[in-house]
This record gives structure tokens, sequence and C-alpha cells, in this order.
């Protein structure tokens, strides 16, 4: 008895060839760019798109956070709170992504193309 028969290999190999096709589509978005909110009082800056290297410091209550951006992807580099879990949280590349400063008041956001106003909802259901 056959345990595989052609149209089993045919499934298989058609699988294979759409994995392979989304996982070479690439890491980030080339059409991302960074948005940094700071406080939400005083609203954000950028947006910075990630095809150039630069260093950006941001004061905040605590003091300055430097986020870093190295295309095609961004991090938080140095910050002064207490705890470094937005300094841990690594580098961020792909569209939706976040890293969060919540000590310093400081949220660095991956969007597509145009910088979103940070009164737009996240979600809207119905």
């Amino acid at each position: 008895m056959d345990i595989l028969k052609i149209g089993d290999w045919i499934v298989i190999a058609i699988v294979v060839l759409v994995t392979l096709a989304l996982s070479l589509r690439g890491n980030g978005d080339s059409g991302s760019t960074a948005v940094v909110f700071i406080d939400s009082v005083a609203g954000s800056a950028g947006p910075f798109a990630l095809n150039l290297s630069r260093t950006i410091d941001y004061d905040g209550p605590l003091g300055p956070t430097t986020v870093e951006i190295e295309p095609p992807k961004v991090r938080i580099a140095a910050s002064p709170c207490r705890h470094q879990i937005c300094v841990s949280t690594g580098w961020i590349g792909r569209q939706g992504e976040v890293a969060v400063c919540l000590p310093n008041r400081l949220v660095v956001r991956l969007e597509e193309g145009a910088a979103a106003s940070p009164d737009d909802p996240d979600a809207i259901s119905q």
C-alpha cells in the first residue's frame, strides 16, 4: 500500500513553495517609518524614514532617551529608566511593532508611510 500518492506530493510541493515565497519577501517593510510619541501632551516626532542611520535624543521626565535608527530597523538604545525594559526590547523592524519606555513617556512605533496622530484609534470594532 502506497502511503503518499501523486496528489499528496503535489500538495506538499505547493505548501513548500508558498512557505518559501512568503519567507523570502524580506524581514522589514521597505516603506516603513518610525514615529516617536513623546508624552501624550507633547505629541509626536517624525516620521523618520528607515533608510538613513541616525541617533536621536529625547528629553523625558527622567532624562534623555536615545533612539537609534539603523536601516531597516530602530531601537531605544539608552534610557535613564530603572529596569531598562525598553532597551531590552532590542531592534524592531516590522510594521506595527513598538518599543516603549513607560517611565520616560516615550513610544517608538513603526508605521507604513505617513505618520498617524496620537489621537488615531488603534482598532475599530463593531
